[in-house]
């Protein structure tokens, strides 16, 4: 039985995620994105609608969640830190 699925989270490792989950359908259907920034509501993101915040899930608990956190850091600043 395929289960509802969404991803909390718009960013490249968001689109990484979606990618994957594209190439293997047969358990999922993949219903869009969830992001709280309201200037995006409605739009495109990676070829799929960002269907809403993440209040959506209140009214559509049946959905399975996944939620995509990145860690942003600055080769940069690891080099210093390494002492390279």
């Amino acid at each position: 039985m395929e289960k509802n699925l969404v991803i909390y989270g718009t960013g490249g490792f968001a689109r990484e995620v979606h990618e994957i989950l594209e190439r293997n359908t047969e358990n999922y259907n993949f219903l869009g994105f969830l992001d709280d920034n309201e200037l995006l509501m409605g739009t495109e993101v990676h070829g799929s609608r960002i269907i809403g915040g993440l209040n959506w899930l209140e009214d559509n608990l049946e959905t399975q969640l996944l939620l995509v956190l990145g860690v942003l850091f600055s080769k940069g600043k690891l080099s210093i830190k390494s002492g390279k």
